[in-house]
């Protein structure tokens, strides 16, 4: 005699249905609280599902604020090294991309997140960074000196080197004379007016 079904289901199957929930409010509500809140759900259950739903949420959300806590679910994924953590830095490069973001801040703090995981040895964050040099947006073009510079292994330095030398690029297109910059709060040390025994630019290498 079979033992009569108690209604239970499996806490995998709840799981499961609750992560479809909280990506059907991040994907579909109108409410950016909800959306809001559908994201860092999705970020404390951490799966392969949970960085799915949040990588096709990121590129249609409309609100700046709820792609940057986006970016921060995903960075927080990947740095805990979570399942679906290699996956989970996709959409922040994506994301610190000005031909995909719009939205300098965005791109900012994915950059950020992306320097971040170079940190922690899950990424090569040097060819990212060096695109950033030609980014359209200057705070974005100080920023990745600086981290280059902080970053500090021969390839960062390459890289530097190789802005500096690029015809396609001038003096504004890289940071100005002046540092540090307080008001971007970069805290960058770069300058273009250094000389020295070491040449023009030693600074940058």
């Amino acid at each position: 005699m079979r033992p009569a079904d108690s209604g239970r289901r499996p806490p995998r199957v709840w799981q499961s249905q609750g992560i479809s929930q909280l990506g059907n409010e991040l994907l579909n509500s109108r409410e950016v609280a909800v959306r809001r809140k559908a994201a860092q759900g999705l970020g404390r259950a951490s799966t392969n599902l949970s960085v799915e739903l949040l990588t096709r949420a990121l590129t249609g959300e409309r609100s700046i604020d709820i792609r940057i806590v986006i970016v921060r679910v995903l960075r927080t994924i990947s740095f805990q090294r979570y399942p679906g953590y290699s996956r989970a830095l996709i959409a922040p490069g994506s994301a610190s991309d000005d031909d995909t973001e719009r939205d300098e801040l965005v791109r900012l703090r994915a950059t950020e997140a992306l320097w971040e995981a170079g940190k922690k040895d899950l990424l090569d964050p040097v060819p990212l960074l060096e695109r950033k040099l030609t980014d359209r947006s200057q705070r974005l073009r100080l920023s990745a000196v600086s981290m280059l510079r902080k970053h500090g292994s021969p390839a960062a330095a390459e890289a530097l080197g190789r802005a500096i030398l690029n015809k396609s690029l001038t003096e504004a297109d890289l940071p100005p004379h002046m540092y540090p910059h307080s008001e971007l709060g970069c805290g960058c040390e770069f300058r273009f007016d250094d000389t020295g025994a070491g040449g023009r630019y030693p600074n940058a290498l």
